[in-house]
C-alpha cells in the first residue's frame, strides 16, 4: 500500500505538464533573450557580437535541459505504469491461485 502511494505521488509530480507551466517557460526564455539583446545594444562590435553569441549559447543550454529533463519525466512515468501493470497482472494471478485453492 505504500509503494503505491509513493507512485502515486511519482505520478503526480511528474504526470503534469501543464499549459501554465510551458508558457512560463517561453515566457522566461523571451525575457532572457530581450535581456540579451538588451546588453548588447549596449556594446560595440567584438562586444556586442560575443554577448549575442553567449546568450545564444544559454539558450541552447536551457532548451537541452528541459528537453532532458521531460525526456526522463516520460521515460520514469512509463516505466511506473509498467510496475503497476505488471504489479497488478501477479495480483489477479494470485488471487485466481487462492480462487482454484478453495474449489
Amino acid at each position: 500500500m505504500k509503494e503505491q502511494k509513493i507512485l502515486q505521488n511519482i505520478k503526480d509530480q511528474y504526470g503534469k505538464v501543464t499549459p501554465t507551466e510551458t508558457v512560463v517557460q517561453l515566457q522566461k526564455m523571451a525575457q532572457f533573450i530581450d535581456a540579451g539583446i538588451s546588453r548588447s545594444l549596449a556594446q560595440e562590435g567584438e562586444e556586442k557580437v560575443g554577448t549575442l553569441v553567449t546568450t545564444l549559447m544559454n539558450l541552447r543550454d536551457f532548451m537541452t535541459s528541459t528537453v532532458l529533463d521531460n525526456s526522463f519525466k516520460a521515460r520514469l512515468l512509463a516505466e511506473i505504469q509498467q510496475a503497476e501493470e505488471a504489479h497488478d497482472e501477479q495480483q489477479q494471478l494470485d488471487f485466481e491461485q487462492e480462487d482454484q485453492k478453495k474449489s
